[in-house]
């Protein structure tokens, strides 16, 4: 009776165990891609685009603030690259640098203009500079606008949890309910078969 039994679960447990697809002898094992490696390096960097994403509003209002409150431009920036963290700090700190030295602000913006985070801002700097119109409520509204799509990121992410979340609950489940509810009865059916 308990080989039947034993027998049963082996067969239970290799039905549901995912075998390894067998590799032909003449094939040569896989290795990784170089140039798949090489271009996650020269890619761009996600997490990074995402700091830079959750620091721009704030730095844009506090931008807005220091052009509110009179300060030029180039004060205006000093002042934000002074508070702000990395990476944000370092991008406004580059076109800082081309402030300083007393370049336009068409050359000064270039660095940022097709960025995805200030490139709207970057533009807006270089038309403001040109035809002298005002800055902070442009910037309040490129923070808006960014603070926005972080929101319906994250809530997208968000709702997304449960369905990733169906994977790892199947892997528990499905297991725990043949073992503990398949097998019992078939050794019974078995039991009494044999028996």
């Amino acid at each position: 009776m308990t080989l039947p039994l034993a027998l049963a679960a082996a067969l239970c447990v290799a039905l549901l165990l995912p075998g390894r697809p067998l590799r032909r002898l003449d094939q040569p094992a896989r290795r990784p891609v170089a140039w798949r490696n090489a271009l996650r390096r020269l890619g761009p960097r996600p997490a990074a685009d995402r700091v830079v994403r959750r620091q721009a509003p704030v730095a844009m209002e506090f931008l807005a603030v220091c052009l509110d409150a009179g300060a030029p431009v180039a004060s205006a920036v000093a002042s934000v690259v002074e508070v702000s963290p990395d990476p944000s700090a370092s991008l406004l700190g580059r076109v800082l640098a081309h402030l300083d030295v007393g370049r336009a602000p068409e050359e000064a913006w270039a660095e940022l203009r097709n960025d995805p985070v200030w490139g709207p801002a970057a533009r807006d700097f270089v038309r403001s500079a040109r035809s002298g119109t005002a800055l902070s409520e442009a910037l309040r509204r490129h923070a808006a606008d960014l603070r926005q799509v972080q929101h319906d990121e994250e809530t997208k992410r968000a709702r997304t949890v449960g369905v990733k979340s169906v994977g790892p609950l199947m892997g528990c489940f499905l297991p725990a309910f043949v073992l503990v509810g398949v097998i019992p009865i078939i050794a019974g059916l078995l039991g009494d078969f044999f028996g």
